[in-house]
């Protein structure tokens, strides 16, 4: 983060970051100093550009309102959005919180049977409301003779009835949805997924802006959405790409109208699909020369090189290697085997892989293979693979995951019937038996069940151009 240039009027002290902005000159005898200050919230070791983005713009926003407020006093000349924002700014100099005081709220029945001393004993949110700053007495009094309140005595009202509101009331402002929604979804931000979707969720609420919820929210929203596409498609990913960024955003805002009663309908936006491409797999060539190559990978490479044998032969992915256990692997049975059924992304993952390529090296290597992409992050043994099967073949255009492409075509070219190749490769469709209850079989139940010796035979005939 050290190398990322601030934007302008973004300044750092003490490893955090603030908006500092000049005063207009025709203003600074109205507020008695020459810049305006703001804290973003954000530590400089570990900001990044897109929560940057997200907070200069609410930043300017709130420095664009206290000019406003500064140079019109009526009240008239604001809306409701206005005077919300202002009120939750004003409660941040304050050091003070929205419904911080909702705790002292008394049910009315009681307070009404409760004798003077008792209350005093126990003081009302509103007493502890206006406890917390001697501004709120003078907009009372003001108020109660009759006097006319300017735009900073709203706020300070409006500032007050959010300190004293129940805890549980609507969020006020649309970036605040994430965090409701990362709570419900149990949504772990420091996994590869939760870092994925809170850039998605970042990314969305930089383009759309950050707006205190009122009436024309929805508006803003769809306008955002529609914009997000725009931006991307600019970029030039793809459509399905960006519908999957978007699948978690709309998610959020769904679960938020539900939840707080918005009664907002999401209408995700139109998006253009790319013609989709032919998905590159190797030759028996080239299979046939990576194989024999892995299989003489000593040191370092015999991690890589076994996870690239069992891709090849499981349609399997790093991940799912690096969540076998030692009661999913079946090598000295007489059917060799592997147990899929940990974490997968579908539950048609969960599958057995028949192992016929490569038994007694993978009995010497799994093991370190397993543990190489435990300790590694996640991007690392995608990387090491690439750059292996590309050395190994020869070509620059294959990667890991032509492994399950090509998976599929010795499938269709070995004549098996789709059902093996599902059951196997663990897509939608396979219908052979294997229940959740199989899969918890022990190596013995396993070993002598018909469906996996079919599973087995089948994949001797799958990868006879490689036996």
């Amino acid at each position: 983060m050290t190398e990322m240039k601030l934007p302008k009027y973004i300044r750092a002290q003490k490893g955090s970051l603030y908006f500092q902005r000049d005063y207009p000159t025709r203003l600074r005898h109205l507020v008695a100093k020459k810049t305006y200050t703001a804290p973003l919230s954000l530590k400089v070791s570990n900001v990044t550009d897109v929560s940057l983005g997200e907070a200069v713009l609410s930043a300017t926003k709130a420095y664009d309102l206290h000019l406003r407020m500064i140079e019109n006093s009526d009240p008239a000349a604001f809306n409701k959005d206005d005077k919300n924002r202002a009120a939750l700014e004003w409660l941040r100099k304050k050091n003070l919180k929205v419904g911080q005081f909702e705790y002292y709220r008394k049910d009315p029945v009681i307070a009404e049977r409760e004798e003077q001393e008792q209350r005093q004993l126990q003081p009302s949110a509103y007493d502890m409301a206006e406890m917390s700053a001697p501004e709120f007495d003078d907009v009372f009094y003001k108020r109660a003779n009759g006097e006319p309140l300017n735009v900073h005595d709203e706020v300070v009202l409006t500032a007050q009835a959010m300190l004293t509101k129940a805890a549980n009331a609507k969020p006020q402002e649309l970036k605040t949805l994430w965090k409701h929604y990362i709570q419900h979804r149990g949504l772990d931000l420091d996994s590869r997924e939760g870092k994925r979707s809170n850039s998605h969720w970042s990314k969305w609420i930089t383009i759309t802006g950050n707006h205190l919820i009122a009436a024309d929210t929805l508006d803003r929203i769809h306008n955002g959405l529609d914009t997000y596409v725009e931006e991307r498609v600019a970029e030039g990913i793809k459509g399905a790409s960006i519908q999957r960024e978007l699948n978690e955003v709309c998610a959020c805002l769904r679960f938020c109208s539900k939840r707080f009663r918005f009664g907002w309908v999401i209408e995700p936006p139109a998006i253009t699909q790319s013609k989709k491409k032919r998905k590159a797999v190797m030759s028996f060539e080239q299979q046939k020369l990576l194989i024999s190559k892995c299989l003489l990978a000593t040191g370092t490479d015999a991690p890589v090189a076994a996870s690239i044998i069992l891709m090849i032969q499981g349609a399997m992915m790093p991940t799912e290697v690096k969540r076998l256990e030692p009661e999913d692997i079946a090598l000295d049975s007489p059917v060799p085997h592997l147990v899929i059924r940990n974490d997968t992304k579908t539950d048609a993952r969960k599958r057995i892989v028949p192992v016929v390529l490569g038994v007694d090296y993978l009995k010497e290597h799994l093991n370190d293979a397993i543990s190489w992409i435990r300790r590694t992050t996640d991007s690392t043994p995608s990387a090491r693979i690439k750059k292996m099967m590309r050395k190994f073949t020869g070509d620059d255009t294959v990667t890991g995951h032509c492994c399950r492409h090509t998976f599929r075509v010795n499938c269709e070219a070995s004549g098996v019937p789709s059902t093996v190749t599902a059951a196997i490769g663990g897509w939608s469709g396979a219908s052979l038996g294997l229940s959740t209850e199989m899969l918890s079989y022990g190596d013995e139940g396993l070993a002598g069940s018909a469906v996996v010796q079919s599973l087995y035979q089948s994949s001797l005939q799958i990868h006879k151009h490689l036996l």
